[in-house]
């Protein structure tokens, strides 16, 4: 979290990285100086057996999610092991659309990269880098991921349950049920005036 909110009244906050930015009579607001950005790119993994490990790994003194991401599983290009994420970023992302069902990010990546959108992974958005559908990859235990070759590439995330396709393919052969219910009601109908 970049700002921290803290209701008036309460003991004053301390920790690494937190500064005072506002301090009211409602409120005080804590800026996060150590938070992670929205959206970085990280130049090596650490893979590790299941979503316990994964939770252990980013709780361990000394993890630096700008340096090497905790996946459930190999991804490839990326050097195993948080030693190797120690040279410098592997490249600049930004976002170019934020909204809660679509996220449209610009990256450069210098050399292969594991792409950190540091909002919660959760079944239903589907991603595509440069047009191409990847692997979306859960990252940091709850993060979402995606895996980037070196160039320059435009990565879309859409969010898509299935229940919303389920939803609309059901209200579909519903409305087609009624036309069709409707259509044969009037051919009765006619049918009775002659």
């Amino acid at each position: 979290m970049a700002d921290v909110i803290q209701q008036a009244g309460e003991p004053p906050l301390s920790g690494p990285g937190l500064r005072l930015a506002y301090n009211g009579p409602d409120a005080r607001v804590y800026a996060n100086d150590r938070a992670l950005p929205r959206v970085f790119l990280v130049g090596a993994a650490l893979p590790v057996s299941g979503e316990q490990a994964a939770l252990h790994a980013i709780e361990r003194a000394g993890f630096d999610a700008r340096r090497v991401v905790v996946t459930e599983r190999p991804l490839p290009g990326l050097p195993p092991g948080p030693g190797a994420g120690r040279a410098r970023a592997p490249g600049t992302a930004r976002l170019a659309t934020y909204r809660p069902e679509r996220v449209v990010i610009e990256a450069r990546a210098q050399r292969p990269a594991e792409l950190v959108l540091s909002d919660v992974s959760f079944p239903g958005w589907e991603v595509t880098v440069d047009g191409r559908p990847p692997r979306l990859d859960r990252v940091d235990y709850l993060f979402r991921g995606v895996t980037l070759t070196a160039g320059v590439h435009r990565v879309e995330m859409r969010y898509r349950p299935a229940s919303w396709r389920t939803g609309w393919i059901v209200s579909a052969v519903a409305l087609a049920v009624l036309v069709l219910l409707a259509l044969l009601g009037l051919r009765a109908r006619k049918r009775g005036w002659t």
